[in-house]
């Protein structure tokens, strides 16, 4: 038996940069949070990208198709982390076409006695994950300041997350992880002197 694998961080302040997080080493060792279908289910509703209700929706789909997808969304992933780095290109023209698969249309609701139009996005299939998670990335993309999404300066880290502060000087992905570790690395060498 396999140990489980630890509760996957959302440190980026944005879905998107959480799923380029989607892999990394927090505890030491790297852990891959989108090993197979069922793992990129849970990690989607961790996000915030589907719901409960969808989570089990779409945990009663085809498990080859959703196990396709999960290694779909991993090659996405990496693709847009070496994007991400000057030297990278981003996938744009990936990006797209998934997000050319999407399904979607509007319903009328209403409550008491007002009525309103809201967007349906019926899951469908595996595809559909794949879209949302595309969705999430490319809003990420499209930011005002996309030089705000940085990797953590922290040492040995490779988490990604959105700078939001005021001053856009951010470093780590985490205080409470990463940048404890680089004050307390800090005060050491300061000591040692």
């Amino acid at each position: 038996m396999t140990d489980p694998l630890p509760a996957p961080l959302f440190v980026g302040d944005h879905p998107g940069a959480d799923f380029l997080n989607s892999r990394g080493a927090p505890y030491g060792a790297m852990v891959e949070w989108l090993h197979d279908g069922p793992a990129l289910i849970a990690w989607m509703q961790g996000a915030g990208l589907i719901t409960p209700e969808e989570a089990a929706e779409a945990g009663a789909l085809d498990r080859r198709k959703l196990d396709e997808v999960a290694a779909s969304a991993r090659v996405l992933r990496e693709a847009l982390r070496a994007g991400m780095t000057e030297e990278g290109d981003l996938p744009v023209e990936a990006l797209n076409a998934i997000l050319a698969g999407q399904v979607r249309h509007l319903r009328l609701t209403e409550d008491e006695d007002a009525l309103d139009l809201v967007e349906v996005r019926p899951l469908g299939g595996p595809q559909a994950l794949l879209a949302r998670v595309a969705e999430a990335v490319a809003d990420l993309l499209a930011q005002d300041r996309p030089d705000r999404t940085r990797i953590c300066a922290g040492e040995g880290c490779t988490f990604w997350f959105r700078d939001q502060s005021k001053n856009g000087r951010r470093r780590w992905c985490d205080m409470s992880i990463c940048g404890n570790r680089a004050k307390a690395r800090a005060f050491r060498d300061r000591a040692v002197r």
